[in-house]
């Protein structure tokens, strides 16, 4: 990070408690259930990460998968337990607890935060944190999460939770999980290319952010469709070098 862009890790850590804290007992459940019929009833709202030496590179995607067999499933299962002593636990040690867990069950993700794709990409997990849009899992998928869920739940996930926890963590570089995620932003009010992020409370601040993307396509090579994403990481990298900070 710049200087002028340093954080209190303590400060931001603690902030990303209290919303998660409050997407564990989500206000608006009932509301999203009822506006969309793709999302998974059973299954509660879903964690997002941030590493204990957090330092600007957040990785963004559209809403959480659904591991609903093997490995996947279990992972998910003790994740949204842990999720629900969040909810219930004022105290620090169940989202100690959750974040120290959740860098192990990404190993088995699909995209960019598993094993292969941090080795690849070269960045320390420990650093970067991971949200998505909108936290509730859904029975299909898309890169743009108002295909998913449509226009109103998006827009109620992103100006109650995610667009305080882009607020929050101010990041540097951004990698979207797929290609289209910076126009979605961009719709929301998190203007990447035009430098602006549009508060959900009103007014604007300004936002200077490299960004890169994950491409999506299969047909593509491994290395081809993490390009972009390299690219951000690279830089990510080289700016904790300028800055004395461990590469």
């Amino acid at each position: 990070m710049s200087t002028e862009q340093q954080q209190d890790p303590v400060a931001t850590a603690r902030g990303f408690h209290a919303i998660l804290r409050q997407v564990a007992v989500c206000q608006h459940r009932s509301a999203c259930l009822r506006d969309c019929g793709t999302m998974i009833r059973e299954r509660p709202p879903s964690p997002d990460y941030i590493g204990p030496r957090y330092a600007g590179l957040v990785i963004v995607g559209a809403n959480p998968g659904n591991g609903s067999t093997g490995s996947r499933k279990a992972n998910d299962d003790h994740m949204e337990r842990l999720m629900q002593r969040v909810g219930e636990e004022a105290d620090v040690a169940a989202f100690q607890a959750l974040m120290r867990f959740l860098p192990v069950s990404m190993q088995g993700w699909q995209q960019v935060v598993t094993s292969k794709h941090r080795e690849i990409l070269g960045f320390d997990i420990e650093e970067i944190a991971y949200i998505n849009v909108v936290k509730c899992k859904t029975s299909n998928a898309s890169a743009n999460p108002a295909d998913t869920v449509g226009d109103r739940v998006l827009r109620r996930c992103w100006q109650t939770y995610t667009a305080h926890q882009l607020r929050l963590l101010r990041p540097t570089h951004v990698i979207g999980l797929w290609k289209g995620i910076d126009v979605v932003l961009a719709a929301l009010g998190y203007d990447i290319h035009r430098r602006t992020f549009r508060l959900p409370e009103g007014g604007a601040e300004p936002i200077g952010v490299v960004y890169g993307f994950h491409n999506g396509q299969r047909s593509l090579a491994i290395e081809q469709r993490l390009r972009e994403a390299k690219r951000v990481v690279e830089d990510f990298r080289a700016g904790k070098r300028v800055s004395g900070e461990r590469p």
